[in-house]
């Protein structure tokens, strides 16, 4: 399945969408045609940082730089993944300061049923917690007394993050 399959839902891989910005145009030359294990995710991260760095809510840098880094924490170094430009599109959670990055292609799908989320936020006060947390605590707001369900959005890194969940 090639990468263009996987983010836009694609049955057939012989057409890309051209991205608008002439920013972006190298995405299609770096991935077109390759498998997602085959993607240099770091070069791509690289990139966007170059972007980010003159515009730093850039948000299709934003929306590409989650999706290249989701699943990939452990083969980005942690240089890159610690650059206070991706502090955006990190979840991070509000009781220990842990950080993930939500799925991105998660935001398109109608209804994102998830058994065991790496963190859960309440739609109405936007807290957010991390497994480990509300294992401890509960799925129950203590805020606002809402349940909280699996994180879609990100909150954005507020502090130096102590543990980074992800593959």
């Amino acid at each position: 399945m090639s990468i263009w399959q996987k983010l836009f839902g694609r049955k057939s891989g012989t057409e890309s969408p051209e991205p608008l910005d002439p920013r972006f145009r190298w995405i299609k030359d770096t991935i077109w045609g390759k498998r997602w294990d085959e993607i240099p995710f770091e070069d791509c991260i690289s990139r966007l940082l170059l972007i980010l760095r003159d515009d730093p809510k850039c948000k299709p840098a934003l929306e590409w730089a989650a999706m290249f880094a989701h699943g990939n924490i452990k083969r980005l170094g942690f240089e890159v993944i610690r650059n206070p430009l991706l502090d955006p599109i990190f979840a991070q959670c509000d009781e220990c300061g842990d950080c993930w990055i939500p799925d991105p292609t998660a935001k398109a799908v109608a209804m994102n049923i998830v058994l065991n989320p790496i963190g859960v936020g309440c739609d109405k006060c936007g807290r957010v917690l991390c497994r480990r947390c509300y294992e401890q605590l509960t799925v129950t707001c203590s805020r606002c007394r809402r349940d909280m369900e699996s994180v879609i959005h990100a909150n954005g890194r507020k502090r130096p993050a102590r543990r980074y969940y992800g593959n």
